[in-house]
């Protein structure tokens, strides 16, 4: 058995806050693997990347969902109570509830949904107007618009 790669250093968790959504990715092809050791907030993680990973992560008889993410992570990241924290049947059931948007008409509803917001929300604004665009999503995103 191939020993899993680890990431040297005492603890990488600034590099996650700096990197996001590529620290995986950065280390994935850096280490040139899909399966890492590291740590983060003085924990050892071991991170996934790929569809095998992928496979792995979600097998409901391997990982659970419940406790697994602090309550801190919870209130701030994907809120408390959402599926992310779910196993089982609660899980596949809202999961479910979500995977019936993904459809090409629902795709299609969204994407001229949203065309047509950001028509009506840049006709109000001047082109010397500084925008941030994260107060702007939460306009459309809440109704408030």
């Amino acid at each position: 058995m191939k020993k899993i790669p680890k990431e040297h250093g005492l603890d990488h968790t600034l590099s996650l806050l700096n990197e996001g959504y590529y620290f995986i990715i950065n280390r994935s092809e850096r280490l040139n693997t899909n399966i890492f050791e590291t740590k983060l907030l003085g924990e050892k993680v071991y991170c996934l990347s790929g569809s095998k990973g992928a496979e792995l992560f979600y097998d409901s008889h391997l990982f659970k969902r419940s406790d697994a993410a602090p309550i801190r992570i919870q209130k701030t990241l994907f809120g408390q109570g959402g599926v992310q924290c779910l196993d089982g049947a609660a899980h596949r059931q809202r999961k479910n509830m979500f995977m019936r948007l993904m459809n090409d008409n629902a795709m299609q509803e969204i994407s001229t949904s949203i065309h047509k917001h950001w028509k009506k929300y840049f006709n109000h604004i001047s082109e010397s107007e500084n925008i941030n665009m994260y107060e702007a999503s939460k306009s459309f995103f809440t109704n408030s618009l």
